[in-house]
């Protein structure tokens, strides 16, 4: 009999052990050196969700690209938070996907205490494509992991230039996590790994621009936020400051902070009235300190909003009530404010220069032996150089679906636009913008001939809207205010203008046979005295258009009714 009762202890034992096992991560296992596959991430975050369903949910609709990862899914309550977390954007940089493992087992095993208040949505690995090259070199500067994916998915995208365009599915995805159930997230957080300047930190932080996110909800996060969160690493004995934006010099004398544009995706939360923060490790720090200190990032982040949550809820709920009643410009383009800067503490090493072995030139290099700590300037603000007043209305064709469906995306517009459509033939007073000028990256980047420094002209006039064609948008609702005046207005830098989706209206479509219109020309001329006049005084002043028979006949056409007038028309309206 005692034979038996050991025999199923022994077994009982053995079981426990191996469920325990399963619990160990793929990072765990070979103590700190490699990091999950892609399919050991999904495996693992699906066996959590199979042994722990009170915590942890796994959603992939068909055809999605990965898994959303739901922990603690409630009903957001009014006093509820929902913080999102993305992992593997650029898979050579896969810290947050190991630590996030780790936190998600250690909150169901009751080892990290997650409030009932806070509802995750994690992205465990984003890029999937990226993750599956995976590889040793493409990471040259980098300490460890052994093997790791590669920055650009399958179409050789960077996915955090991608949140405006939209052109991955990814990114499609992403949008539907980020508004899952028609609730945005709260707090943005996404974990990266660093290129640049070499330093003491394992741990520097990126906060989404705080200027660009308002001045409720940007004050929120730069005087209260940012500084908790640096204060209770501290406690954890890690030394964090703020992301090293320095590559080409030594940040010795200190650092302009990054701004990231809507493209990026904090630039997106952020445009969505979301705080975001990001976590960026030092890449020459080992791997496994970098993931030791992307959890402990996570883990305070967490916990800040649980003891901070109403004051967050209420900031987000005044940014809110301050873009509903507002009728301030909003910023489109931003520069450096020299006049602002903070002062922090940065453990640095002296840094020298010396002949290089490859060219003979003089080299930078850092001196390790050589430690520093000291105070430099933190240039963390940022002044608009362009504002757009949001109009009360958009008028939007509905010829351009790829914007309809992007503006679906982004939850401005209704699965159905029913409701939203102009049924009948009608005259409406508009604003209606020209495309003066615009400049054009000379080489593709990120899959589009990117405009840049578009100069716009407006005019108001009654325009025809034959029913059936056109859209209206509310402007004005504050889910979407900043979203719409960074997308729609042409001259905003990330907006669907610059990124190509109206190129089209750049090109004429009619022309005519030179010798067939001379004659109406000059019949345009003799009967139009104020436009000879026009003609004659341009051909006085302009040497160049004296001297070109196809320009001055160019110009007359241009100037007739023959001419079709939509070149460089830009077919989004504006209602003020």
């Amino acid at each position: 009999m005692k034979k038996y009762v050991l025999f199923w202890f022994l077994l009982i034992a053995v079981f426990a052990h191996a469920a325990n096992d399963s619990l160990i991560t793929p990072f765990e296992k070979s103590k700190g050196t490699q990091t999950a596959t892609v399919a050991q991430c999904f495996a693992y975050y699906r066996m959590l969700a199979g042994r722990f369903p009170d915590w942890v949910q796994c959603i992939q609709p068909e055809g999605q690209p990965f898994p959303m990862v739901l922990v603690k899914m409630k009903p957001k309550q009014e006093d509820g938070f929902v913080i999102m977390i993305n992992n593997g954007i650029h898979p050579g940089e896969p810290d947050g996907v190991d630590a996030t493992m780790m936190l998600v087992r250690d909150i169901c095993t009751g080892k990290f205490k997650l409030h009932q208040d806070i509802e995750l949505r994690i992205i465990p690995f984003y890029n999937v494509s990226g993750g599956l090259r995976r590889g040793k070199y493409s990471r040259a500067n980098q300490n460890g992991p052994e093997e790791y994916g590669f920055r650009g998915n399958g179409q050789n995208l960077d996915l955090n230039r991608d949140l405006i365009k939209g052109d991955a599915i990814e990114t499609r995805w992403f949008k539907e996590v980020f508004w899952y159930n028609k609730i945005p997230a709260d707090l943005f957080l996404e974990t990266h790994v660093s290129n640049g300047a070499d330093y003491q930190h394992t741990l520097t932080i990126l906060p989404t621009q705080h200027n660009q996110l308002g001045m409720a909800l940007g004050a929120y996060q730069h005087d209260s936020l940012m500084p908790a969160i640096y204060n209770m690493l501290h406690e954890r004995k890690i030394e964090a400051c703020p992301y090293v934006n320095h590559f080409s010099t030594t940040p010795d004398s200190g650092w302009v902070a990054f701004f990231d544009s809507p493209r990026f995706s904090s630039g997106y939360a952020s445009i969505n009235n979301c705080m975001a923060v990001l976590s960026e490790t030092h890449m020459l720090k080992p791997f496994k300190q970098r993931v030791e200190h992307t959890q402990a990032f996570l883990e305070v982040m967490l916990d800040y909003c649980y003891l901070h949550k109403r004051e967050m809820r209420y900031a987000i709920q005044k940014q809110f009530l301050n873009d509903m009643i507002s009728m301030q410009p909003i910023g489109v383009a931003w520069e450096t404010d020299s006049f602002f800067a903070t002062t922090v503490t940065f453990n640095g090493y002296q840094a020298g220069k010396r002949p290089s072995n490859i060219s003979g030139a003089p080299r930078l290099y850092y001196d390790r032996s050589k430690p520093y700590m000291r105070k430099v300037k933190y240039y963390d603000c940022y002044k608009p150089i362009e504002t757009i007043r949001a109009p009360r209305l958009y008028l939007v064709p509905l010829a351009y679906q790829r914007l309809i469906e992007e503006l679906q995306r982004n939850r401005v517009l209704p699965d159905s636009l029913r409701t939203l459509i102009i049924e009948n033939d009608t005259m409406i007073k508009v604003q209606v913008y020209r495309i003066d000028s615009f400049k054009t990256v000379t080489k593709p980047y990120e899959g589009h001939y990117l405009h840049y420094h578009t100069v716009v002209s407006s005019e108001t006039r009654s325009v025809f809207i034959p029913g059936g064609t056109y859209i209206v948008i509310n402007a004005e609702n504050p889910l979407h205010k900043k979203f719409l005046v960074n997308t729609l207005e042409p001259s905003a830098p990330d907006s669907y203008f610059n990124w190509n989706f109206f190129d089209g209206i750049l090109q004429q479509k009619e022309g005519y046979s030179d010798y067939v219109f001379e004659d109406a020309a000059a019949d345009i001329l003799k009967k139009q005295p104020a436009l000879r006049e026009e003609f004659l005084e341009k051909k006085k002043k302009d040497a160049a258009f004296a001297a070109s028979p196809q320009a001055q006949l160019d110009w007359v056409y241009k100037h007739s009714v023959y001419y079709e007038g939509t070149v460089n028309l830009y077919p989004v309206y504006r209602i003020n």
